[in-house]
């Protein structure tokens, strides 16, 4: 009805243009078209007299004619333009744009429109012709209004100052990945409303990506605190690619809240290192509530978290912390008394350092150092490592401490000794610094009256020597190690109180050379028997010596453990067990099909037994190697060594070694015992985090 009703019309405005053209007065014509004009007199004729004679020219004064070098090429007529009375094109054209705004446009439509199979090329000398080609191609098949429809379908932001069809038409073809030949590519700015979490994820995980923005010239990025925004500016593709990457970031982001099953509060610097030794966001919601922001994508983050503040919160308020001893080499021989500092020391940062052990130093000897041709108190070979004094210079007994851990387990006790660096921390001190706190030159018993004075913290932080790893190796496995310990009120006693353990040992009856998700070399076949879980239940306490004559301090750990029936595990680690081999098994099968499979499995975070609740507080996956030498002081001399990967920081894999002995073998097994202790501390000894500006400080203070 719509084209009749236009056909009629323009028919009638047909017929009154042909009406007008034949109204109007002829342009030419002989005679006066009205009768009433006045009549002509025509002119009177002249008489031959009158008549002036025409001057002939003869042949001579002809001027010659002049012979065409070419003969003229003759013009052709132009044919006249015949055009359309109706204006059909015209018509149809204003009929398609006046039906269109009625439709509803889709993607289908325009993407009709988008030949997949031609790649753009900026670089090719035809890309400005294709370009142009798709470009008007739009502009006539859609109207102005329908482009900006189709820029909202692809959500498109526009600039409301440039509304034409062409601009629209070129920022759907940088859509599809053409862009404009002339390089002018619309620059826009854009900010992202960020939360305090999201900030911290963006930057823990895609910092390189940040990074990536900042040092871009096409785009420039930045970071307002007050409000916190995240501002980007530059190129419209450039800038889209930031939103969909932090939108993707958002969208992946989850949230979880985790009430702590013991009666602690965790201070903002200790919320903090665990945010960033976990890779999560950390948020105090109570005084034993906290908010978890982690990403979906990496689960295994939400489970750390939680060991990492359960694990805090039990050492904080529970734990009995080793105490701290010293050891001499006995009175000086010689006429100058050694010198000693306390040396500004920085350990590579593990999941220890969650109470903020900066600055640490260590109390060391500065002149003559052991082991150099001035040596002035050399360390005996045979020299006994049983007298140790605490910080009150009241005397310990190894025996009597081993004696009374025995009588209050009443099972087999075994004791371990690991070298390592005692590391001291003043608790009123600043920011970390290379100057020794105590100034001038100090001797042993000053630095021990320092050490009462002065309220401090420590750490222990193991290492193994260069020597060690020269041993033969008898055997190795990897396991899983859970030690779960007992809520129980603080000891207020002076010696190192024992502390009630449940641990967890979760392996293979026989190692694999190919290692199963988590760290563990575990046997995947049908029998159950090849996937072994060990409980332990007993005591264990530890004790660290300062030994600043020696390159290395020692840790003594005693542990008096007994295994349990099988009845009496608890529920929830064997339902742990078998869900970790179920998962074991299916990441294996998916990794001969070459599928990744994550576990998704964490260890319970308490677990009772005999009716008292054991909180996690060590989680870790271990590969243990026995190695063994003949060459040195004793015969055999067995150390075992340990490279574990704490499952609170999977990037920081940590080596130690350790010599144990049973306190019940004679005298002479005892006395070995402690010789071998004395070659951890002093013989092929290389220090894994040395002292800072050591140089400094080698002429004493």
């Amino acid at each position: 009805m719509l084209r009749t009703l236009a056909t009629t019309f323009q028919e009638g405005r047909l017929v009154a243009s042909a009406a007008r053209i034949l109204s109007r007065r002829p342009l030419h014509s002989s005679r006066p078209y009205y009768d009433n004009l006045p009549s002509i007199t025509p002119d009177k004729p002249l008489s031959e007299g009158e008549k002036k004679p025409r001057k002939r020219k003869t042949p001579a004064d002809r001027p010659a004619k002049k012979e065409p070098a070419e003969k003229a090429t003759k013009k052709k007529a132009s044919k006249p333009v015949v055009k359309s009375v109706l204006q059909e094109n015209r018509l149809i054209k204003d009929l398609n744009e006046t039906e269109r705004p009625g439709q509803t446009i889709t993607v289908d439509d325009v993407e009709k429109y988008r030949n997949i199979e031609l790649t753009p090329d900026p670089s090719s000398p035809d890309y400005p012709q294709q370009f142009k080609r798709r470009l008007q191609a739009l502009e006539k098949a859609f109207n102005g209004d329908q482009l900006h429809d189709i820029l909202k379908l692809y959500g498109i932001q526009q600039s409301l100052s440039k509304r034409t069809k062409r601009h629209c038409a070129s920022l759907i073809l940088e859509t599809w990945g053409w862009v404009r030949p002339d390089g002018q590519v619309e620059k826009i700015e854009k900010v992202f409303p960020l939360k305090p979490s999201e900030t911290f994820l963006i930057m823990m995980h895609h910092n390189n990506q940040v990074s990536q923005w900042i040092n871009s010239r096409e785009v420039r990025v930045k970071l307002q605190r007050e409000p916190l925004l995240f501002n980007a500016r530059g190129p419209r593709p450039l800038v889209e690619d930031i939103d969909a990457h932090l939108s993707a970031i958002q969208r992946d982001i989850m949230s979880s809240t985790f009430k702590i099953p013991i009666n602690a509060t965790l201070s903002s610097p200790q919320l903090q290192a665990i945010s960033r030794s976990c890779g999560t966001y950390i948020e105090s919601v109570s005084p034993s509530e906290v908010s978890i922001s982690y990403l979906k994508s990496q689960p295994g983050a939400l489970g750390r978290t939680q060991r990492s503040l359960l694990a805090t919160a039990y050492n904080d308020t529970m734990a009995p912390q080793p105490s701290l001893y010293y050891h001499t080499g006995g009175e000086a021989s010689s006429v100058e008394e050694p010198l000693f500092s306390l040396l500004p020391c920085a350990p590579a940062p593990t999941h220890a350092d969650s109470k903020g052990n900066y600055p640490t130093y260590r109390l060391e000897r500065v002149n003559n150092p052991v082991g150099s041709m001035d040596e002035t108190t050399p360390v005996g070979v045979g020299e006994s490592l049983a007298s140790l004094h605490d910080l009150d210079s009241s005397k310990f007994d190894f025996h009597e401490w081993l004696h009374q851990l025995k009588e209050s387990s009443g099972t087999k006790l075994i004791i371990e000794a690991s070298p390592g660096h005692v590391l001291l921390k003043p608790v009123d001190s600043g920011p970390f610094t290379t100057v020794s706190p105590i100034e001038g030159e100090l001797t042993i018993q000053r630095a021990i009256d320092w050490l009462q004075e002065a309220k401090h913290s420590h750490s222990f932080h193991p290492f193994v020597p260069k020597s060690a790893f020269g041993f033969q190796t008898l055997a190795s496995k990897s396991f899983q190690r859970l030690i779960y310990s007992q809520v129980t009120p603080p000891s207020s006693h002076p010696d190192p109180s024992p502390k009630t353990i449940l641990r967890c040992l979760i392996g293979a009856n026989e190692p694999t050379d190919e290692g199963s998700p988590n760290g563990l070399a575990l046997s995947i076949e049908d029998s159950p028997a090849q996937f072994v879980v060990q409980c332990e239940a007993g005591v264990t306490s530890s004790l660290d010596v300062l030994i600043p004559e020696r390159e290395s301090d020692l840790r003594f750990t005693a542990f008096a453990v007994a295994p349990l029936p099988l009845g009496q595990y608890p529920v929830d680690l064997q339902e742990y067990a078998r869900k970790l081999r179920d998962a074991s098994q299916v990441a294996w099968k998916a990794r001969e099909d070459e599928v990744a499979v994550p576990t998704g499995v964490n260890p319970p975070l308490s677990v009772y037994l005999d009716g008292k609740q054991y909180v996690l507080t060590s989680a870790t996956n271990v590969r243990m190697g026995r190695r063994q030498s003949a060459t040195h002081i004793t015969s055999p001399f067995e150390l075992v060594t340990e490279t574990t990967v704490d499952m609170e920081n999977i990037g920081s894999p940590s080596t130690s070694c350790r010599i144990s002995c049973d306190p019940d073998f004679t005298g002479i097994q005892w006395d070995r015992f402690l010789r071998n202790c004395d070659w951890l501390t002093r013989t092929g000894v290389a220090k894994n985090s040395a002292p800072l500006f050591e140089e400094d400080f080698t002429g004493g203070l």
